[in-house]
């Protein structure tokens, strides 16, 4: 007799993350895929429609799938736009987290969180865990809050935080990384702020690490690419593996651009905790030469 794949519960399934995450875990796992704006029909994935905001419809959902483990990555992640509409993204943001959290220490589930290196206010970079987050946009204010919380409520659970990602595209969603290859391939002029660094990291290893994640991190992780990037260096990496000649990238400052939300200037994140304990990404120069090899 076969054995039963354990169920994994997957929220944000039909994202860019969401995606990979699928990719990754499919022959692992049955996964339950929670989407409300698209909806996904791909092997080894039964997709729910829910809408996670709301509590009853989502407690009575774990309760009736009794998944395995959840793995939580749906958010409304535009920085600017959370920075505009704070109660709005607040019931996903913060409270459905919350109460995901909730619902999966009742039933003793193991649970990853997905948090952002945009808590972290950018004055020194290089952030490890035991730094002080202190976030200057609303976006890094709700996931800290939903970080504190879920410590309290779920301590067992895992709490990932994540950095700028960027990897090929699903069939709903897609990274800057397609934005920037069609200006590139376009002669369009493509403007990078040389003063933001992050630790980018490609979506496969981003994927592998919230898997591993699920049975080896309790607490607080990073899980950012082991380099330190501006996004102007990023673009430069992106165009040379591409093959793009004379590419139209200009330097450009955070300043040159008004935006409703302040972004941290070095929020590039220390990884080492996580891969003492087996987070392995690769970098991106050769997670990209790879997908655009295929």
């Amino acid at each position: 007799m076969t054995a039963r794949k354990p169920r994994l519960l997957l929220t944000g399934a039909t994202g860019f993350l969401g995606f990979s995450v699928y990719h990754q875990a499919k022959e692992q796992y049955q996964i339950l895929g929670i989407g409300n704006t698209h909806s996904l029909a791909l092997p080894g994935m039964q997709m729910l429609k829910l809408d996670i905001t709301q509590e009853t419809g989502l407690r009575n959902t774990i309760r009736e799938t009794r998944p395995d483990a959840i793995i939580h990555l749906a958010a409304n992640s535009d920085v600017n736009y959370c920075q505009q509409y704070r109660t709005e993204t607040d019931k996903i943001n913060v409270q459905a987290a919350i109460n995901i959290a909730k619902f999966a220490a009742e039933l003793e589930i193991p649970l990853v969180f997905t948090s952002s290196d945009m808590v972290f206010d950018g004055e020194k970079g290089n952030y490890t865990e035991d730094d002080a987050a202190n976030p200057i946009n609303y976006y890094g204010e709700q996931k800290l809050k939903a970080e504190e919380w879920i410590s309290k409520v779920h301590p067992a659970a895992a709490i990932c935080r994540m950095p700028l990602m960027l990897g090929p595209a699903g069939p709903t969603s897609k990274s800057f990384l397609q934005a920037h290859l069609e200006k590139l391939s376009n002669g369009e002029a493509l403007h990078l702020f040389v003063d933001e660094y992050r630790s980018p990291l490609f979506s496969i290893s981003a994927a592998q690490g919230l898997l591993h994640a699920l049975n080896h991190f309790q607490g607080l992780f990073h899980l950012g690419g082991s380099e330190r990037l501006s996004r102007y260096e990023l673009g430069l990496l992106i165009a040379n593996l591409a093959q793009v000649s004379n590419p139209n990238i200009v330097a450009s400052n955070q300043a040159d651009v008004a935006m409703p939300a302040p972004r941290p200037q070095d929020a590039s994140m220390n990884s080492g905790k996580a891969m003492i304990h087996g987070f392995h990404p690769l970098d991106v120069a050769a997670e990209l030469a790879l997908m655009l090899a295929k």
